[in-house]
């Protein structure tokens, strides 16, 4: 079960609210996800502009636990999700990049940094790098 956001959209949690964060949150909009963030502080680039952002400490067991239970779904159910959903010539190309990932053992973040690159948009390869960590 993929868990959704207000506007319906698969959730995504991210843990750091700096720059990196504040691009994914771009990167996610484009995707079809909605991006909760964990920033230390309101402040934090991504916490200006992200909705669903919990202040916190990236070393508290406890916050990240809180940030967890926000999205249940994990980070690869939600990517493969808004794949599968989406409509148009981007969505099918990442449905297709994600399909033969069952039959070569690639990871979803492998065939999402492939597809940046045969497409020419480097945004895939920062969305796969930073979720894959």
């Amino acid at each position: 079960m993929t868990i959704r956001g207000a506007m319906g959209l698969p959730v995504v949690g991210m843990v750091g609210g700096g720059q990196l964060s504040r691009m994914t949150h771009q990167a996610s909009i484009a995707l079809g996800l909605s991006l909760r963030v964990l920033a230390d502080a309101e402040h934090d680039s991504a916490a200006l502009v992200a909705n669903g952002v919990s202040i916190g400490e990236h070393t508290s067991l406890d916050d990240l636990r809180a940030l967890a239970r926000l999205v249940p779904a994990g980070v690869e159910g939600a990517i493969l999700d808004a794949a599968s959903i989406g409509g148009g010539w981007a969505f099918a190309q990442l449905r297709q990049a994600f399909e033969v990932t069952a039959f070569t053992g690639e990871t979803p973040w492998s065939a999402l940094t492939r597809l940046g690159a045969e497409l020419e948009v480097p945004e895939l390869g920062e969305l796969a790098a930073s979720v894959s960590l």
